[in-house]
């Protein structure tokens, strides 16, 4: 019976909410990690939860037992410099050869996930998403090609999704996203700076949503790549005055665009993943960052890191 989860690098808010959903539909979850603290920080909500547990290294499982394999992909939200990027580099590379790996001995399906942002603001320009892009772009594409790789020459059963700027209730404090950031200086008082007077606009995907998607996505018949994101669409300004609106702080700031501070544009092609997606993405956001805005107030997660 295939009972068995594995997890590797979900040592983040949506590997949480996916693993706790696991859990819940009944599946023994084993989550895979490189960060030493994961268990004790992002985990710890599993502790007495027997059917969890969490390891450094690949858990030894035999075929037949394993559902699926879920791998995050590059999470480099510590990264202070270079030197170290690269060796998380590595890291990742590694790691995911072993996912892979795994999901073709226990002939399990494969799920491998990268997450993007497309968004940018005053401020967050070492997040993960723009530190060092060129070799953020190529652990993602190292990562889809082996998955397809492995598809081709051994037959393992794999699903590709990419999902664009994803929040909700479980975010970390120091996570560099728009939505976080904005958050942070809206409930502490402060500005929240936009460039050209926000009027970027993007669309925003709750991370429940996602994790119900992801959760169906291995009895699913997506093989092709997934983009994820949201359909309703907001300017960062629009966005900004919402989140202030119900932190009731902080205001609005805008800056003059730096030509070094301009991204790629990153907006993903749905044409494929929207009829897929649409039946999972069903929380507005209003209702998204209220419940995003009400959680972050009361949780005490910490990045020892730091």
């Amino acid at each position: 019976m295939r009972d068995t989860v594995i997890v590797f690098e979900g040592a983040n808010f949506l590997g949480c909410v996916l693993i706790e959903k696991l859990l819940q539909q009944g599946f023994k979850v084993i989550a895979v990690d490189s960060l030493p603290h994961a268990e004790q920080e992002f985990f710890a909500r599993f502790k007495d939860t027997p059917s969890f547990s969490c390891a450094m290294s690949t858990p030894d499982v035999a075929e037949g037992e394993v559902r699926a394999v879920y791998y995050f992909g590059l999470q480099l939200c510590h990264a202070r410099n270079k030197v170290f990027f690269l060796q998380m580099l590595d890291l990742n590379n590694s790691l995911a050869r072993k996912a892979i790996t795994l999901a073709e001995k226990t002939k399990a399906v494969y799920v491998g996930l990268s997450l993007r942002d497309t968004s940018r603001i005053p401020g967050i320009a070492t997040c993960r998403y723009m530190l060092f892009p060129e070799a953020w772009q190529k652990a993602n594409v190292y990562a889809e090609a082996l998955a397809r790789q492995s598809r081709e020459s051994n037959g393992t059963d794999v699903r590709l999704i990419r999902i664009f700027n994803c929040y909700g209730k479980d975010m970390q404090k120091y996570c560099t996203s728009t939505i976080t950031q904005f958050i942070k200086k809206a409930l502490s008082n402060n500005p929240l700076r936009v460039f050209d007077d926000g009027k970027d606009t993007h669309a925003f995907t709750f991370a429940d949503d996602v994790a119900e998607l992801l959760l169906q996505l291995p009895d699913s018949d997506a093989k092709q790549l997934l983009n994820v994101m949201g359909e309703e669409t907001i300017s960062l300004a629009d966005l900004a005055h919402k989140i202030i609106t119900i932190c009731k702080g902080g205001e609005l700031v805008s800056l003059a665009s730096a030509s070094h501070e301009e991204m790629e544009d990153l907006a993903p092609d749905l044409s494929y993943s929207r009829p897929i997606i649409n039946k999972f993405l069903t929380t507005s956001l209003d209702d998204g960052l209220a419940q995003t805005i009400a959680n972050f107030q009361h949780s005490n997660i910490h990045c020892p890191l730091e």
